[in-house]
C-alpha cells in the first residue's frame, strides 16, 4: 500500500497512524494491536497475503518481544532449509571453479558454505525478516528511498538505535563517518540478513553477477561481428586481440557465417562460470549515433545462456556538439584503432571520417558511461557479499 493509501485508510476508519520520530529514516507498520513496527519494507506478495519486513532483531526483541517470538519462530525452519540449499549451491560452485584456483570468490565461497553449518546462524543475524499476514497489518507508512538508505548504512556501521534517530539526525552522523549519504549507489545489507529462499534461476543470477563483479576475465566487448576481451580499466587496447576482432569483418560479407559470442560463452563455461557481461556497441551507419547495451548473460543447465538483465543508452553525436572528439585525437587507443585500420591495408582515413569517427568515440564514451553506471548498481544489487565482512554489529555504536 502507498504512503497516500495507508493515509487514506488511517481517516477512514480512525485507526492510529505509525508512530516514529520526526522526519524518520524508517518504514512504520502499525500491527493490529497497535504496536508500531520500525524498519523496511521489502516486499508484499498480493497472492499470499503477506508481506516481508525487515526489522532489527535486537530492535524487535526489545520494542515488540510477543511479535518478535512468532517472527522468530516462523523464520527458523525457513532458514534452516535456505542455509542447507545455499551451503549445497556454494559447494557445487567450488567445484566447478577451477581447482586450486584461488581468488575473493573461492574464498569467500569457503567460509560462507563454513558459517552456514552453524544452526544458530537462523537466530543471530542482526536483521529479522518479519513476515507479516494481511490481518496483521492495519497501516504502512513508508519514507523516501535516498533515507531508507541511510537506515540501510546505520544497519551497517551498527548504530545503537538508528530507528529512534531522524533523518536529519542519521545523515549529519553518516557523514562525519565518511559516508557519502547522498549517493544513489545500493546498500546491501545481504551480510545481515540469515539465508532467504530463492529459485534457482534466480541464485544462478546472483552467482553471474557475483563472477563478472569479481572475475576480470568475463567482460567482452560486441562490435559488429566481432568480439573480444573488455580492457581492464585504464589500460590501453591490446592491438594483437584487435587485429583478428578486425579481420572478423569476414563474417560482416557471409564468408564465416556464425554468433561470434558463442566461442567466448564456451570458453567461460570451460572454467566453471556461469556469467558473462558483454558490452555491445552498435553505431549508426551515417555515424551520427551509437548505442551502448549491456547484457548479463546466465549459464543454464544444459550449458544454455540466456540474457539475466540488460542496460542500455543512446547518444547522438549531435548532441555533444561540433568539437566533440577532439580530445580523443591524441588518445594511444583511438591511435592504435586508426593504425590498425591503415595496417590491414584499408587505405588512408578521410579527414571528414576521422573527425566524424572521433565524434562517435565522443558519444560511445558518454553511453558507455551512463550503460556502466546502470549496470553496476544492478550488479551491486544482485551480487553476494564477497567483499562483505561484517557479521555483526559493533556492541556499541562508536561516537559520530
Amino acid at each position: 500500500m502507498s504512503p497516500l493509501g495507508s493515509a487514506v485508510l488511517v481517516t477512514l476508519l480512525g485507526l492510529p497512524g505509525p508512530e516514529g520520530p520526526p522526519n524518520s529514516a524508517a518504514d512504520a507498520v502499525t500491527l493490529r494491536d497497535g504496536a508500531v513496527v520500525l524498519g523496511e519494507w521489502i516486499e508484499s506478495s498480493p497472492r499470499a497475503g503477506t508481506t516481508n519486513f525487515l526489522v532489527r532483531r535486537e530492535w524487535a526483541r526489545g520494542h515488540v518481544p510477543v511479535w518478535a517470538k512468532k517472527w522468530e519462530a516462523t523464520e527458523a525452519p525457513i532458514v534452516r532449509r535456505a542455509a542447507a540449499r545455499r551451503r549445497e549451491r556454494l559447494e557445487a560452485w567450488a567445484r566447478e571453479r577451477r581447482a586450486g584456483f584461488d581468488d575473493r570468490i573461492s574464498s569467500w565461497i569457503n567460509r560462507e558454505a563454513a558459517r552456514l553449518k552453524n544452526e544458530g546462524e537462523a537466530t543471530s543475524s542482526p536483521l529479522l525478516m518479519a513476515r507479516l499476514s494481511r490481518g496483521d497489518v492495519r497501516t504502512i507508512s513508508r519514507v523516501p528511498a535516498g533515507q531508507s538508505r541511510r537506515l540501510r548504512l546505520a544497519w551497517l556501521s551498527g548504530f545503537r538505535d538508528p530507528e529512534a534517530m531522524s533523518a536529519d539526525e542519521l545523515k549529519e552522523s553518516l557523514e562525519g563517518r565518511g559516508f557519502d549519504v547522498a549517493g544513489k549507489s545500493p546498500v546491501s545489507v545481504d551480510a545481515l540478513v540469515a539465508p532467504q529462499p530463492e529459485t534457482d534461476a534466480a541464485w544462478l543470477i546472483r552467482r553471474a553477477a557475483t563472477e563478472v563483479s569479481f572475475d576480470s576475465d568475463l567482460r567482452f566487448v560486441r562490435y559488429g561481428a566481432a568480439v573480444f576481451p573488455e580492457p581492464a580499466a585504464g589500460q590501453p587496447m591490446n592491438l594483437g586481440g584487435l587485429l583478428p576482432a578486425v579481420s572478423a569483418l569476414k563474417e560482416l560479407l557471409g564468408e564465416n557465417p556464425g554468433d561470434p559470442l558463442a566461442p567466448r560463452l564456451r570458453e567461460v563455461e570451460a572454467r566453471g562460470r556461469v556469467g558473462a557481461l558483454v558490452t555491445k556497441l552498435d553505431t549508426v551507419a551515417d555515424l551520427s549515433a551509437v548505442t551502448v547495451e549491456m547484457t548479463l548473460w546466465v549459464r543454464q543447465p544444459g550449458d544454455r545462456w540466456v540474457p539475466g538483465g540488460s542496460r542500455s543508452a543512446r547518444v547522438r553525436t549531435d548532441d555533444l556538439g561540433p568539437d566533440a572528439g577532439k580530445d580523443l585525437a591524441d588518445d594511444p587507443q583511438v591511435s592504435m584503432v586508426f593504425q590498425a585500420v591503415e595496417a590491414l591495408g584499408l587505405g588512408g582515413i578521410d579527414p571528414e571520417v576521422k573527425r566524424r569517427s572521433l565524434g562517435i568515440g565522443a558519444a560511445t564514451r558518454k553511453a558507455l558511461g551512463l550503460a556502466r553506471a546502470a549496470a553496476a548498481t544492478d550488479l551491486a544489487t544482485l551480487a553476494l557479499p564477497v567483499l562483505d565482512a561484517v557479521k555483526e554489529p559493533p556492541a556499541k555504536e562508536a561516537p559520530p
